[in-house]
Order: structure tokens, then C-alpha cells, then sequence
């Protein structure tokens, strides 16, 4: 009976770990999922999306910086019914939560570890980023999932060389760069670390001669080559843009400190804190610890992830001085070889630790036992630094569920319900292409005047039949503070939303 249970244990130990995982990934993405308004790169993505016209969506990807995979995706989740908050937003949250399994399976096959694996989806599942954007109507959870899946594939490709892994290699590499234009980083990445090693491989045993492994990349190349030709007018004329061509600015060496701090607990909804620095060198000295046992143990597949980072990286940062950059969160698909790293480096320091402890003559009969460096030891090492780890992670995640942010949407409803039908309303808000979106939405818009500046003379605004104004708070727009305590002082404050509140000139 025992053997029987030992064995059960075994068998399923790691999938209902992996289901908890999951499930815990659920809850925190979907909680609280459509209370927010949309920000202006939601409102670019749903108002484009709403077309019943595939083609126009995909013209008006010209206006945009991003390839159309994403909108063509949200087009159809938008026909499902429900408050648009939420629709628009399922297709972030379920690519959110099937990246859960995926960074598992990765673990599972790069790392020839199934701790691993689940260690990594649960960093996954708490990571704040990850947890951000799956809250958000925009394709960063899409480039986590295919990012993990065409980096899996690849290594695989290249151990097994097995027809299924190619075609999961290339179908998601142009998937991913469909859907953003710094795919093209990792795809390139990928194909120059294959390049690399087949011919090294080849050379080592056939010099001057091709391998089966080397040709099927030369035809994996050629066809994501032509699947991509489709894209490259679109391609030409978004170089062209001011969105590309503008405000180019560069992190210098501030570059790499950012990119792991936002790899770690970044988030645009996430304020550095104590928490977020400490959590920061706490996981990437898990990192530097991945490093050291890839080393130790030979390990290749560590060093495949640290190339593919350091590759798309330096090409990026590059790209900063060439072209606008809008975030590190262009490279979130570098999640999955940052965090596996990070849990072989929990791992490695599971094991030493107590190795140590023995080492040093800590030998209490408690201590006995952990310092044998067994199961037992090892697992105590890591759960105590999981348990670190969710802590200031809660720490930096509690603000995103405990305040809400923009709520244009109810402002307007509440303008709408209680003012005169002569009554115009001025939406005081930095991003007018939301303003306009909520203000038809509502019905408000035919009452809506354009404020004429956000810190300039709010009497002036308010001439005419103008009774209303609806403004987000300072700690949302920090230059609304000086027209906020003008309003204060001459108008009568009606209501407040979560970050949004209403005035009335009586």
C-alpha cells in the first residue's frame, strides 16, 4: 500500500502542481479584469478591431507600430457579448494563463527538470508583469506564449531534429512576428544560434557537407521569409512614421539594470519601492546562481537562454538610438530564458546550502537532516525562498488590486444621468483618443467640448453652457493638480470614481 501510494504521489505530484499554478495564474489575471477604463493603447486597439472590414483593420495597422495579428485576433473576441472592458481583454488573459503549461513544458524539455519546470511556472504566475499585461487589450501575453513555444521548439529542433519541432519552430516564429515587429529580434536570435551550432556541428563531422538538421533550417528560413513577405509594405511605410521616427531617446547603460528590473517585477503599474529593488537582486542572484550551476554542470541549454537575451538585447538597445522606443515590455518575450535560469539558480542554492550547513558542523538533530543535502533539506531551502519572494512580490502587487485606475466610463454615465440637455461637459484627461472612445460609447459625446489646456484658465473653458467637467486625479495626470485645485475652489465637487471626479458649476 505504501508502495502504491508512493508511486501515485510520483505520477501526480507535478500535474496538480502545474493545475494550482494555473489556476492560481486564473485568478489573478481575471480578478478585477474589467474595472479599469482603457488606456490610449487599449482604445488604439479596440477602436481599430471594431471593424467588420479584415482588410481596414489591417490598413489601419499604417497608423499604428505594430504588425496586425493582434487586432485580427481581438476582432472576433469582440463580437462575444459583455461589457467591452472585459471581452476586449479575455484574449490577453487566456494567452496570460496558457503560458503557465507552456513555460512548465519548456522547463520540463531544456532543462531536463520538472522541478524546474514548475518552479518557473509559478514565478510565471505571480510575475507582475505578466500579470499586468494580461490585464491589458494589447499582445504582450501573445508574444510571452509564442516566445516560449518558438524558443522550446528550437532547442528541441536542434537536439531531436524532428519534423514537429520545425514546423512548431516556424510556424511560431512568424506568429510572433506578426504580431510585433521586435519578434523579429528573437526569431533572428534563434536562427543565428542554429546557424552557429549546426555548422559547428557539421564541420566537427563532415566538413564542407550540410547535415539533414542544417538543410531543414535552410528551408524553416526560406519559409518564414516568405510568410513574411506579405508584411513588408506595411513594414515600409510604419518605418516612415513619426510614431517610429519621433522622441527617439536611449537608456544607454541604464539599459540592461532596466530590462532585468522590469523582467523581475516590472509592470507600468508598478512604482519602484523597496520591495521591487529587493526583489530585483533577490531573483537575480537566483539568476547569477543559474549561471554558475550551468557552468558547473555543462549545461547548454543555459547557455542557449543567456544568448538568446544577450542577442535580442544588444540588438534592441542598439535600436534605441536608431528608432522610438516605447518600453522594455517589447521584450517580455525574454520571460521564459530569465526565469528558467532563475529556477535551476533556486534549485542549485537548494542544494548547497545545506551542503554547506554539513560542511560547517551544523549538526543539530534538526539540522541533521537538512544538511544531509537530501530531498528534504533541499526543498526547505526552496520553499523558504519562494515564500521571500511572494512576499515582496504581494508587496509590489497589492496596489494593482486595491486601486483602480481611470473609470472615464462612469464619470460620463453619471454626467449623463444628471445633467440639462442644453449642458455641455469638458473631460479634462490627457488621452483624448479614450476621452472621445467613452464619450460615444455613453452618448455623452454630442455634449463633449475639448478643454483648451490642462493647467491653463479653467474659467475660460467653462463659459457658455459648459457645466461640467470630469477630470482624473492627480496622481493619474500630476499636471491636473493646479486645475484641480481651481475647480475646488469654484465649483462643486458631485462625485468621485475610483481616480476620476466630477464637477458642476452648481
Amino acid at each position: 500500500m505504501m508502495d502504491d501510494t508512493g508511486s501515485l504521489y510520483s505520477k501526480w505530484k507535478y500535474p496538480v502542481l502545474l493545475a494550482l499554478c494555473t489556476v492560481l495564474a486564473l485568478l489573478l489575471r481575471a480578478y478585477n479584469i474589467g474595472t479599469e477604463s482603457f488606456w490610449v493603447d487599449e482604445t488604439f486597439s479596440v477602436t481599430f478591431s471594431q471593424h467588420n472590414d479584415l482588410m481596414k483593420i489591417v490598413e489601419l495597422t499604417y497608423a499604428d507600430v505594430h504588425p496586425p495579428l493582434y487586432l485580427l485576433i481581438l476582432h472576433y473576441f469582440l463580437m462575444l457579448p459583455g461589457p467591452v472592458e472585459i471581452v476586449a481583454r479575455l484574449p490577453s488573459l487566456i494567452f496570460g494563463v496558457l503560458s503557465i503549461p507552456a513555460i512548465y513544458i519548456a522547463g520540463e524539455k531544456l532543462l531536463k527538470s520538472k522541478q524546474a519546470g514548475i518552479i518557473a511556472a509559478f514565478l510565471l504566475a505571480i510575475s507582475f508583469a505578466s500579470i499586468t499585461y494580461s490585464q491589458e487589450a494589447r499582445m504582450y501575453p501573445l508574444m510571452i506564449f509564442l516566445g516560449i513555444v518558438e524558443i522550446t521548439a528550437m532547442y528541441c529542433a536542434l537536439e531531436e531534429n524532428k519534423r514537429i519541432y520545425w514546423a512548431l519552430f516556424t510556424g511560431s516564429a512568424v506568429l510572433i512576428m506578426y504580431t510585433h515587429y521586435y519578434g523579429f529580434l528573437l526569431t533572428g536570435a534563434l536562427l543565428l544560434w542554429a546557424l552557429v551550432a549546426l555548422l559547428y556541428k557539421d564541420w566537427k563531422s563532415k566538413p564542407f557537407r550540410l547535415s539533414g538538421a542544417s538543410k531543414t533550417l535552410v528551408v524553416s528560413a526560406l519559409v518564414i521569409a516568405i510568410l513574411m513577405l506579405p508584411q513588408v509594405p506595411y513594414i515600409i511605410s510604419q518605418s516612415k512614421s513619426e510614431n517610429v521616427n519621433s522622441d527617439i531617446h536611449t537608456d544607454g547603460i541604464l539599459f540592461y539594470p532596466k530590462l532585468f528590473y522590469f523582467l523581475s517585477v516590472g509592470g507600468i503599474k508598478n512604482p519602484v519601492s523597496i520591495f521591487t529593488l529587493a526583489l530585483t537582486v533577490i531573483i537575480g542572484g537566483l539568476f547569477a546562481a543559474g549561471l554558475l550551476e550551468a557552468y558547473q554542470k555543462k549545461r547548454l541549454a543555459t547557455v542557449y537562454m543567456v544568448a538568446i537575451i544577450g542577442i535580442t538585447s544588444l540588438v534592441g538597445l542598439l535600436l534605441t538610438y536608431k528608432i522610438r522606443f516605447c518600453g522594455y515590455r517589447y521584450f517580455i518575450y525574454l520571460l521564459l530564458p530569465y526565469l528558467l535560469p532563475v529556477s535551476a539558480g533556486m534549485i542549485y542554492v537548494g542544494e548547497q546550502i545545506p551542503a554547506l550547513m554539513a560542511k560547517n558542523g551544523l549538526r543539530t538533530s534538526r539540522i541533521t537532516e537538512i544538511a544531509k543535502g537530501g530531498l528534504q533539506g533541499k526543498m526547505v531551502i526552496i520553499i523558504a525562498i519562494l515564500s521571500i519572494i511572494v512576499l515582496f512580490e504581494a508587496a509590489g502587487i497589492s496596489p494593482l488590486y486595491s486601486q483602480v485606475n481611470v473609470d472615464l466610463r462612469d464619470g460620463m454615465n453619471y454626467v449623463l444621468e444628471h445633467k440639462d440637455p442644453s449642458e455641455k461637459v469638458i473631460v479634462i484627461n490627457g488621452d483624448n483618443r479614450t476621452m472621445e472612445y467613452y464619450a460615444t460609447l455613453t452618448g455623452i459625446s454630442g455634449a463633449l467640448v475639448s478643454p483648451s489646456s490642462y493647467q491653463g484658465n479653467v474659467s475660460e473653458d467653462l463659459k457658455g453652457n459648459v457645466s461640467w467637467v470630469i477630470i482624473s486625479d492627480a496622481k493619474d495626470r500630476p499636471d491636473n493638480a493646479a486645475t484641480i485645485v481651481w475647480l475646488e475652489n469654484n465649483t462643486v465637487r458631485r462625485a468621485s470614481f475610483s481616480r476620476v471626479t466630477v464637477y458642476s458649476t452648481g
